[in-house]
């Protein structure tokens, strides 16, 4: 079954990549995926494939998980057809008919605990915000993570780490302002070292409003 769709996001994913589109027909958020596992998109398929490129994909099943509902594995054998681009603009205009969460996931911090994400039914999601700014800090192994802080719906948000690619190994902090950012989360959960499950939330695309509008 083929799919046109709107590439959102490419982000890092174990080296590959985590791909995060619209389905044109269905007018929704879908991910794809390699495997029934969630598994990413090896880079190689994407073959110069950019975010708002408009492409056309084989669908081999629709792959559900616990907490990502919006998966679709492809056939990795048949490679994406290139149909065109779009404007940001196409994308914030078809988000519109869906009523947006005052706050992302559920609550105002850069992690759900398992209790929070069996309830939140959804791991993609575009978000307005204000105030962006985005920085390399270290994680709690010591190697240097992209994070942002920002305002969305009159809530402060900070340290949520940032996948996208675009924005790895800063100088410096980079003020951004006003963006559309697709949000992300993960099926499997990082698990500290008293066995907490923590669910980490993840920015796959920064789109700043300055740059594409």
């Amino acid at each position: 079954m083929k799919k046109s769709i709107i590439i959102l996001a490419e982000s890092a994913k174990y080296g590959e990549s985590c791909v995060a589109g619209f389905d044109v027909k269905k007018e929704q958020l879908i991910r794809l995926v390699a495997d029934e596992n969630g598994g990413p998109i090896p880079n190689e398929y994407l073959n110069h494939i950019e975010p708002l490129d408009v492409v056309e994909v084989e669908i081999n099943e629709a792959v559900p998980l616990t907490y990502q509902p919006e998966n679709y594995r492809i056939d990795l054998n048949i490679p994406a057809e290139f149909k065109g681009k779009v404007q940001l603009q196409t994308i914030i205009e078809a988000m519109r008919v869906f009523p947006q969460d005052r706050l992302i996931f559920g609550n105002p911090y850069k992690i759900l605990y398992e209790n929070e994400i069996s309830s939140i039914g959804k791991s993609l999601a575009c978000y307005h915000v204000s105030n962006l700014q985005v920085y390399v800090s270290n994680n709690y192994q010591g190697r240097p993570k992209s994070r942002a802080d920002f305002d969305c719906n009159g809530q402060h948000y900070e340290g949520i780490y940032v996948t996208d690619r675009d924005f790895f190994d800063l100088a410096e902090k980079k003020n951004i302002g006003d963006a559309y950012l697709i949000m992300s989360l993960p099926n499997k959960p990082w698990i500290a070292e008293d066995n907490t499950k923590l669910y980490f939330k993840f920015i796959a695309k920064i789109f700043p409003l300055n740059e594409n509008l």
